[in-house]
Formats: structure tokens, C-alpha cells, sequence
């Protein structure tokens, strides 16, 4: 078996249990995961075909703008830019925005992300203006740019900040105009 050909398998065995998975998946954030590599393993599929336009045109247009991932992204953009940077996922999203936040929900929270963020962003020279907001005041925000929130799941991740604070998950629609 030929090179193309392994990688043509193996773009299509993903591909396929992924596809499986976003329908049968219960949880809608996983779902949507699943469908943005669905959707980039059809890509992956028209260009080992030769089909490198229709490829990338997939590629760049369903990936890229049915669904838009915010992952610890406006915590790094002070919160008079938060709104910016939401707007134009907003303008490139054509229907759902999936947003992963630091969300603490009291000092003692606070002072693990401020601690966390300052830790692992450090070595990679992000900025770090601790603009973190709790989930209520990210849901306002969302609302405030015509984004309907479908689900919300806020947890304590094990790693890598060892269960010190807070995140949630945000999947959000456009409205429908």
C-alpha cells in the first residue's frame, strides 16, 4: 500500500467515526467538536483526491465559518477589547460559536488564574491582563453581541491547573435575523 493510500485510509476511518460520533454524542460541545473534524476530514479528502480548490475552499469556509472556537482567548484581551474580539467570531461564525473561558467564582479563584495564567503564559510571551470574568458576566457579554447561549458547562479541569479554579464551556448561536 502506497503512501496516498494509508493516508486516504486513515482520513476516512477518522472521518467516518467522527461523523459517527457527532450524531450520537449526547453532549452538544462534543458534537460540535466532532463536526469541525468531520467537516476537515472532507477537506482532507478532496485534496489526497486532487481536488486541492474544493479541498481548501471546504477547508477555509466550513471549518473556518460554521462553527468558530474561542478557546482562553478574551481572558488575554483587556475587557474593553473583549467585545471586539467576540464581535468578529461573531462576523465570521455563520451560526455557532463555541467559547472555552477561565471562569472564577470568587477571590480565592481569582487568585489561582491570575497565579495559573501568569505560569503557563510566561514562557510564550502572551499577554496577561487577567480580564477574567465570572459566568454570568460572560453569558451578558455574549447576549450583548446577539449570540443565543445553547449550553453552558462550567467544571474544575485536573490538568494542568490541578482542580484550582474554574472553566466553562459556551456554545453560542447567532440569532437568527
Amino acid at each position: 500500500m502506497s503512501g496516498p493510500d494509508v493516508a486516504f485510509l486513515i482520513v476516512g476511518i477518522v472521518g467516518s467515526v467522527a461523523a459517527f460520533r457527532m450524531v450520537t454524542s449526547r453532549n452538544v460541545v462534543r458534537a460540535a467538536l466532532y463536526l469541525v473534524l468531520t467537516l476537515a476530514m472532507v477537506g482532507a479528502t478532496y485534496i489526497l483526491t486532487g481536488a486541492e480548490f474544493v479541498g481548501w475552499v471546504q477547508v477555509l469556509i466550513y471549518v473556518g465559518a460554521i462553527v468558530v472556537l474561542l478557546l482562553f482567548a478574551l481572558h488575554h484581551n483587556p475587557f474593553e477589547a473583549q467585545g471586539k474580539v467576540l464581535a468578529e467570531a461573531v462576523r465570521l461564525a455563520d451560526r455557532r460559536v463555541v467559547v472555552m473561558e477561565d471562569t472564577p467564582t470568587n477571590r480565592v479563584d481569582r487568585a489561582f488564574n491570575v497565579l495559573w495564567d501568569k505560569v503557563l503564559n510566561l514562557r510564550h510571551g502572551v499577554p496577561t491582563p487577567f480580564a477574567f470574568r465570572d459566568a454570568d458576566e460572560w453569558v451578558g457579554l455574549f447576549e450583548e453581541h446577539g449570540l443565543q447561549v445553547r449550553h453552558v458547562e462550567t467544571y474544575r479541569p485536573k490538568w494542568p491547573t490541578l482542580g484550582t479554579y474554574h472553566h466553562s464551556l459556551f456554545v453560542l448561536d447567532r440569532e437568527q435575523v
